[in-house]
Order: C-alpha cells, then structure tokens, then sequence
C-alpha cells in the first residue's frame, strides 16, 4: 500500500472516528429532547383544557353539557388529539374521538391512567401501542381539580409518528453533515500528501538517476523540515560519493599513467638484451611476458578508471562486470580469467600468480591503495 493510501486511510479513520464519537450522543440528546418537548407540549394543552373544563365536569348530567362538548372537539382538531374526559367516578363524560359510549367506566385496570388521576390526583404520562391506528401514542392524563378536589379527569392521546419522523430528519441532517466533515478530512489529508508526496517521489528520482552513474544528481531542499533533514542528508552523501569517485578515478589514471613509462623503457630494455641472445637474452624473454602482465593490468587499471564513472550502481561489487567497455575487452578478460580478478577497496594486491620468474627479474608487484586487482 503506497503512502498516500495510507495517509487518507488514517485521515478517513480519524475523521469517521470523531464524527461518530460526536453524533451518537448528539442524535440521541436530539431524540430525548424532541420527546421531552413534545410531552411537554402535550402536558400543557391537558393542563390548560382541564382547567377549562373543570366547572363544566362538575355540572356534567345526562345528556352532557354541549359546551364541553364543544371544548374537547376544537382542542383535538386544533392539536389532532384524542382528548376524553371522564368524571369523578371514572365513568367517559365527553370523548372527541365518539368511540367510547357516554356514562363508560374508563377508570379500570386495562387503563391505570385514569385511576392514578382520579384516585391518586397525579399527573400521568405513558407510552402505548395502539392496535387500531398501528403506532405508538403518548397518553398525557391530567386530573382535573375544583375547589381543591379532584372531580375529573382528562386524558390526551397524540401520535408519535410527527415526533419520531423529525427525529429521523434530524439524524439524516447529522449524518449528512458527519459525512461532509469525513470527506472535508480526507480532502485536507490529500492537499497535505501533495507536497510530501512530490518530494518524496524527487528524493526517489534522485536516487535512481545517482545509481545510474549522474553524480550531479540532487534534491532540493525546499521542503517541510523532517524531509528537508533527509534532502540534505542525501545530498551531502551524493557529494561524498561524487568527491570519492572522483578522487579514486584520479587516482587509478595517475598510477596508471605513471607505471607506463617505466614498463615502456624496461620493454626497450629487454628487447635489446633478447637481441644480444644468448643466456641473458632467454632470460629477458621471460621477463617480458611477465612485463606484458603488467601492461595488460595497467590497461585494466584505466579501464576500471571509465567503467567506474558509467557503472556507479555497481560500486559495492565492481566485479565481474556485467558489461565491457569497448576495446578493453581482451585485457580485461585475460587477466581476470588468468589471476581470478576482483575488486577490492583498501588492500595490497598479493603476489600469487607472479611466479617466480616474477621476481628473479627484479620487477616488483604492484601496489594499489583505492583499487587493487588479486
């Protein structure tokens, strides 16, 4: 998984994290609150026609008072309620709904709310299912009280499908709204990744132009502090390398350079003595050979000198080379099949494989402190 992924993975994780963190307590506060307001509501419509009624309960017969009739038919047109107010004995003296008979008991154990009003004089508030309409029903009922007696009682009951639908068009708003939040995250996480992303990809550019031999390779420095430490890093580590490629590549041409004059005038030197024959001329055949050893590693040496600047991915292991330069094919693999050539930083070239003949002609075995073959 790339760094970008990651970073707006986490950016989404934490947002929705919070989001979540804060809207489950806010919808449930907005439910509470949404059923709070509405029973209160619904308790100060009983409490207000209770005490609009109370004379006319006291003075109810048979038939009724068409006024409390009248009362009870516009509050629950105007509230869209059930309201049925009954007397002192629990029995229905007036109900908007017309479903229960005038004269009925109501005051029963299948309805406590009435004996708690009537018999109790407290305030009673309850949730119940109503078979019939299919939903659930608030049912808020009040006592209603003359001269300090209770002689009634009066009941509302309202749906609760308005309250429960606002409920649920205030979570979908939260919802909406915490999926916004999470999106703006996540959006503010990618403008952020732009940046660190960008020099992040020239920080790996750099290095892979720098494997591939451009020593001049570099990565700007105009970045957030953290990268700023790693651009300079690398930097200062290219230009470590650079000067130490440099300075070696120096140092194998000057070597190089100054052995071959010397192997040019011994060269001159045995070829007169091989003229003059004799023992001495056998001897200094043989000791051209292992002059000819010596010029073909200086050609190395040279060699070494160009693939260093156009192998740099190879610095760790030089040898053996993948590819050959041209026209030092022939040395190169002649001494390497020969004395089982390899680079190797820091040390002296061992004497193995210059033979004895080697050393009877007085030349002596090279020696290399950056670059040595063996």
């Amino acid at each position: 998984m790339s760094f970008r992924a990651r970073l707006l993975l986490a950016a989404f994780y934490l947002t929705t994290a919070a989001v979540l963190a804060l809207s489950i307590p806010l919808a449930l506060t907005v439910e509470r609150r949404a059923d709070s307001d509405y029973e209160a509501a619904v308790l100060g419509d009983a409490a207000i026609l209770a005490a609009r009624v109370s004379d006319l309960v006291v003075s109810a017969a048979d038939p009724p008072s068409p006024r409390l009739d009248r009362l009870v038919a516009e509050n629950a047109r105007a509230r869209d309620q059930r309201v049925v107010v009954t007397a002192a004995s629990g029995r229905v003296v007036a109900d908007s709904a017309g479903t229960a008979a005038l004269g009925q008991l109501y005051a029963t154990s299948g309805r406590p709310e009435f004996r708690t009003a009537l018999f109790q004089g407290r305030i009673d508030t309850r949730t119940r299912y109503s078979d019939t309409l299919g939903e659930d029903l608030l049912l808020v009922t009040v006592p209603v009280v003359d001269r300090g007696r209770v002689v009634g009682a009066v009941r509302l009951s309202a749906g609760t499908e308005a309250v429960e639908s606002a409920v649920r068009a205030s979570w979908l708003r939260l919802a909406l709204l915490g999926g916004v939040v999470v999106v703006a995250g996540v959006l503010v996480a990618w403008l952020l990744e732009l940046p660190l992303g960008r020099q992040i990809r020239r920080l790996a550019d750099a290095s892979t132009r720098l494997g591939q031999g451009d020593l001049a390779a570099r990565v700007p420095e105009d970045c957030p502090e953290e990268l700023r430490v790693l651009a300079r890093s690398f930097n200062q580590m290219a230009t470590d390398v650079e000067s130490s490629i440099e300075a070696q590549r120096e140092f194998v041409a000057n070597a190089s350079h100054q052995l071959r004059t010397p192997l040019t005038g011994l060269r001159l030197r045995l070829e007169a003595i091989v003229g003059e024959g004799g023992p001495p001329g056998e001897q200094a055949v043989k000791a051209q050979r292992e002059v000819d050893r010596l010029t073909a590693l200086v050609e190395d040496l040279l060699a070494l000198r160009d693939l260093a600047g156009r192998q740099l991915a190879r610095l760790r292991t030089l040898l053996p080379w993948r590819k050959r330069p041209p026209g030092r094919g022939r040395h190169w693999s002649r001494s390497r099949d020969r004395f089982g050539a390899r680079a190797a930083l820091g040390r002296r070239a061992p004497t193995r494989g210059w033979g004895r003949h080697s050393a009877g002609s007085g030349v002596p075995p090279p020696t290399y402190r950056t670059l040595t073959l063996g």
